[in-house]
């Protein structure tokens, strides 16, 4: 492949240099780039392109999501990161713009949603315990 792309190049090269003086400023600062990654695009966790399994991270995270005004405004906050970072490939900058936030705490809040993701508090990073509640008391 990189052998076709270098013997590709040169052949180019040599036709444009039958058209084209060697002194012309285009033959000696004309480079071809590779196509860079957006940051967006290489971390991209292979849960987030399923429906079913971004309803569980969020369900897991917002157990209270259907009756609780906050924790439904923080899901929606995470699904839109998640659908505009992981699904739409925008880099941070854009998407960050996009919500409104910074893009520190676009970080921030994508590294909370890969840990819930992982079965782990989004806060503290260590592992979801059973029900949460008071124990019971032990006669």
């Amino acid at each position: 492949m990189a052998r076709d792309i270098r013997l590709t190049r040169k052949r180019d090269m040599t036709r444009l240099r039958g058209r084209m003086d060697g002194n012309d400023g285009f033959m000696s600062a004309h480079q071809i780039k590779k196509v860079r990654v957006l940051i967006g695009q290489k971390d991209t966790p292979p849960w987030s392109a399923s429906d079913v399994e971004v309803r569980r991270v969020l369900l897991t995270t917002f157990p209270r999501l259907k009756t609780n005004y906050r924790e439904r405004q923080a899901a929606a906050r995470w699904n839109r990161a998640i659908m505009l970072v992981y699904r739409m490939g925008m880099p941070y900058n854009h998407a960050a713009a996009e919500l409104g936030i910074n893009v520190g705490t676009l970080r921030s809040l994508l590294r909370n949603i890969r840990r819930a993701a992982k079965g782990l508090r989004s806060d503290t990073n260590k592992p979801r315990k059973g029900s949460p509640g008071r124990p019971n008391i032990v006669n």
